[in-house]
């Protein structure tokens, strides 16, 4: 009996021990306070307008409500943006201060757990080519609150659209390059901005070169005449094509192209996101001549930003600097803005100097302030 009490004794215990345990695994969570669209992703895009202000707005709230105000305040935190940068090499620059206002005040009354918006105004600005600018903020309370960790900090990235004069060419008009010495191309990414006014014929060049031939339509029915072609690995011969029926285009809207190939896989990137992959080996033939478009484009055509890479961008890097100029870097072979705005030589910015000058058709203009991202 005096055993049975003893086991009793330490079974109950044991049993107020977890009581205690639970109670303290289930105490409720502290208030903290927080910017509402930072909880779940601290890092957004807004689109910038051209030549006029642009609106924006966020949320600071708490997780539930106090019996008195609560004060805080909103701070530019650079330091924020130093992090972003180094984590993801995206290179922005701090917003000029005197583009940007909003109010720095924030009170959360008493009884809610939220405040009002707190609206941003970005004024109007040009930047410096391949400047791309950022908004960190920081929301600081009063002591009365502590700081949700990552969700009182807030990165906006101003999405400006990048425009610019790109060549208007009618049919059988285009562009090509020299170059003497051949460059090995055992991997590479061709991205560019395309804008085609129709899809009236098959096999319409956009681009060809040694190492891959691109094209609109098939006329053996593999692909429509609004999807595209390529030969991922040399212009001739059957197991180097590669046809993507995945995506089709639009007429009269400018569409970022980016195709990659490794020697394994082939992938169509659109507008900084993939739209489809193919198995397909071999190897890529150095780089000589380029051609952007030839005598069998026959719908009238332009392009833009037109850079060829000696390596497999990833996506999300291409879709980082789809908007507009990129740094130029070893890795970058070509680089054609298509900017000039007058004559018939289109400048590589690259370095390497493959500038391309008319080689085809007649029909030939400049098309100015052409805006990629707001068609």
């Amino acid at each position: 009996m005096k055993k049975n009490k003893i086991y009793t004794l330490i079974a109950g215990i044991m049993a107020l021990a977890a009581l205690a345990g639970c109670k303290e695994d289930y105490e409720p969570i502290e208030n903290r306070i927080y910017i509402s669209e930072a909880l779940s992703k601290n890092v957004a895009k807004v689109p910038v307008n051209v030549g006029e202000k642009t609106l924006t707005n966020f949320t600071v709230r708490m997780s539930k409500a106090m019996a008195s105000d609560v004060h805080a305040t909103l701070e530019i935190d650079e330091s924020i943006l130093e992090a972003y940068n180094a984590e993801t090499l995206a290179g922005y620059s701090l917003l000029p201060l005197d583009k940007v206002s909003f109010e720095k005040d924030v009170m959360i009354e008493s009884g809610k757990a939220m405040a009002a918006p707190t609206v941003v105004t970005i004024e109007s600005y040009t930047a410096e080519e391949g400047v791309k600018y950022a908004l960190p903020v920081r929301v600081v309370s009063d002591g009365s609150v502590a700081p949700e960790k990552l969700g009182a900090q807030y990165l906006l990235l101003l999405d400006k659209p990048w425009a610019q004069s790109t060549p208007y060419l009618g049919r059988g008009a285009g562009f090509k390059s020299d170059n003497e010495t051949p460059i090995p191309m055992d991997s590479y990414t061709i991205e560019f901005w395309l804008w085609m006014d129709g899809f009236s014929a098959y096999n319409q060049c956009v681009i060809d070169c040694a190492t891959f031939y691109i094209r609109l339509g098939n006329s053996n029915g593999q692909v429509s005449k609004e999807q595209m072609q390529i030969n991922a690995f040399g212009a001739g011969g059957e197991n180097n094509k590669v046809f993507f029926a995945k995506y089709s285009f639009q007429k009269s809207t400018w569409t970022h192209v980016a195709i990659t190939y490794d020697q394994a896989k082939c992938c169509l990137i659109i507008n900084g996101e993939l739209a489809q992959e193919v198995d397909v080996a071999g190897v890529p033939a150095p780089l000589k001549t380029i051609t952007f478009f030839n005598g069998n484009t026959t719908n009238n055509h332009m392009m833009g930003q037109a850079r060829l890479w000696n390596r497999v961008l990833t996506t999300a890097e291409i879709k980082e600097n789809m908007g507009g100029p990129v740094t130029v870097s070893p890795s970058l072979i070509g680089y054609w803005k298509m900017d000039e705005g007058e004559g018939t030589t289109i400048n590589d910015s690259s370095g390497n100097e493959k500038h391309a000058v008319k080689a085809t058709g007649s029909s030939f203009s400049w098309w100015h302030d052409q805006c990629f991202l707001n068609p």
